[in-house]
């Protein structure tokens, strides 16, 4: 037996909650606010040179200008931040930003800081602090330049930026939109979860979690994936979700190992490559069921992919659910990885491990290999479901 594992109850809840909090913040920080009545028109001019900014690379460089349309003098407060395309979040490391002021305009600070999965800066006068305001005389304007540069620490994943300018609390709001790398990248990361239907006591159910890497770059250890539980309506009650008690395995090539609520899943040997799959395997079993009915529903996600999972007080009679067809046709172990060219095809049973694979062309596997993809095709899979309760026992 593994070592004690811990529980995933209403900790999973919270865990949701806080990272659907994360993500309702990125999305706000991403979208434009809406105009309300300003004293102060804000232009942006068109960066220069020309062309994509390239991780550890050139400048580029475009205008701001801020003019009063007012006969007395206006305050103007001015922000900056941006958001990157792609699946992991950018931080102030990633991104060189400078302002200077032009001409007659005020002597000029800038900062930009990691805020939620993007950036928040700001331009205010020398010595100042983010926040501080410009006064901007009647019918003058101020002008500036903002530099930005994609350091060697942006992460390949990720594509274009949009990097906004917005003044007065959103009074004003502009954006440009730059391309970082070749153009290729800030796809995203494809998730499926495939596999039974319920859990009962003694009956776990085994999952299997396809990760595809469509983000047109290598993925790394930075790129983490979660197992949580919630409610089947995210809005209604978590009543069912506090009255059961779930703990979930997922294999690591030789035995199951625990992975808390939240926790991250345990990273591929090697990144993945563009167009790659890895699949997790993940096993639930039910530990404590206090609830008065007898079953019921709850979602287990998987970052932004989920599948409903009914948990029964009473063991089942029979298979208690089929494998489904996953994005690759046979279960994997969590080390194994496919590629466009070389696809690995693997058969794991979850309590020996014994792995059948083959990778690129043909070899005397190949027939055993088919056979066992035809015989999964027709029904085995119940079959194989009944072996691994079985070698549990």
């Amino acid at each position: 037996m593994p070592a004690r594992r811990r529980a995933l109850t209403a900790t999973a809840t919270a865990v949701v909650l806080a990272a659907t909090t994360a993500v309702l913040a990125a999305g706000a920080a991403n979208a434009a606010p809406v105009p309300a009545t300003s004293n102060v028109t804000v232009t942006l001019g068109t960066p220069a040179p020309a062309g994509a900014l390239t991780p550890g690379g050139g400048t580029e460089t475009f205008t701001v200008t801020a003019t009063n349309n007012t006969a007395t003098a206006q305050k103007f407060t001015a922000e900056a931040g941006g958001m990157s395309a792609g699946v992991l979040p950018i931080t102030a490391a990633d991104v060189t930003f400078q302002a200077t002021a032009i001409g007659s305009t005020p002597a000029t600070d800038g900062s930009l800081n990691t805020q939620d999965r993007g950036l928040l800066g700001a331009f205010y006068p020398a010595g100042g602090t983010f926040g501080d305001s410009f006064t901007i005389p009647a019918h003058a304007t101020y002008s500036w330049k903002l530099s930005l540069a994609a350091t060697k620490a942006w992460p390949l994943n990720d594509g274009d930026l949009k990097f906004y300018v917005m003044g007065n609390d959103g009074a004003t709001y502009n954006s440009h939109d730059f391309t970082v790398g070749n153009g290729k990248t800030g796809g995203p990361v494809l998730q499926t979860i495939n596999g039974d239907n319920t859990v009962a006591p003694g009956q776990p159910a085994y999952e299997y979690l396809n990760v595809t890497n469509n983000t047109g770059a290598p993925l790394g250890r930075d790129w983490t994936d979660r197992l949580t539980f919630s409610p089947v309506d995210p809005t209604g009650s978590q009543t069912f979700l506090d009255q059961v008690t779930l703990e979930t395995d997922v294999w690591n090539g030789r035995a199951y190992v625990p992975v808390a609520a939240g926790d991250p899943l345990p990273a591929p040997s090697k990144d993945l490559a563009p167009g790659a799959t890895t699949v997790y395997r993940i096993r639930v079993d039910l530990v404590k069921y206090a609830a008065t009915a007898a079953k019921g529903q709850l979602r287990l996600s998987a970052n932004d992919t989920s599948k409903v999972l009914t948990i029964s007080r009473d063991p089942q009679t029979g298979p208690h659910a089929s494998a489904s067809a996953s994005a690759s046709p046979t279960p994997h172990s969590s080390a194994a990885t496919t590629g466009p060219t070389a696809p690995t095809t693997a058969l794991a049973t979850p309590a020996t491990g014994a792995t059948l694979a083959e990778t690129g062309g043909g070899s005397d596997t190949s027939l055993l290999v088919g056979i066992a993809l035809a015989l999964l095709a027709v029904g085995s899979t119940v079959i194989l479901t009944l072996k691994r309760r079985t070698s549990r026992r």
